[in-house]
């Protein structure tokens, strides 16, 4: 009989939950010298993951999907950011995005990153924006 499997935020699986997903990209962050926490599961306009280095604050939204991702993401997200007052806004997948989701992250400034790419992405906008 197979193993059942148990969700493990160290330890990427795409079958982890959300949740896990959203702790397993903050500590990528993390080790990637940003100090970034996971939000409450409720209530954060978007935010699933807050990042700061320096001045500099980034709202991230955590799709886990088996699909690829839409523009609900990026509309999300860039509300986040306006709520947050941070300096940039990123979408972060295992997955890929949907051409509306790429126009409307070119449209609102949101970076969209797989999470492989991540700590590069947010060091890219820290660079930018520093």
């Amino acid at each position: 009989m197979p193993k059942e499997y148990k969700s493990n935020p160290l330890i990427f699986n795409e079958q982890m939950n959300p949740f896990d997903y959203e702790q397993y990209c903050a500590l990528l962050l993390q080790n990637g010298g940003w100090d970034a926490q996971a939000t409450q599961k409720s209530g954060d306009q978007g935010a699933d993951v807050i990042a700061t280095k320096g001045r500099i604050k980034i709202i991230i939204q955590c799709k886990l999907y088996n699909t690829t991702v839409g523009n609900s993401a990026v509309q999300q997200v860039y509300t986040a950011k306006k709520f947050q007052e941070a300096q940039a806004a990123v979408v972060v997948t295992n997955s890929t995005f949907s051409k509306s989701a790429r126009q409307a992250a070119a449209a609102t400034g949101v970076y969209l990153t797989h999470h492989i790419q991540l700590v590069a992405t947010a060091n890219k906008i820290f660079s930018e924006k520093n």
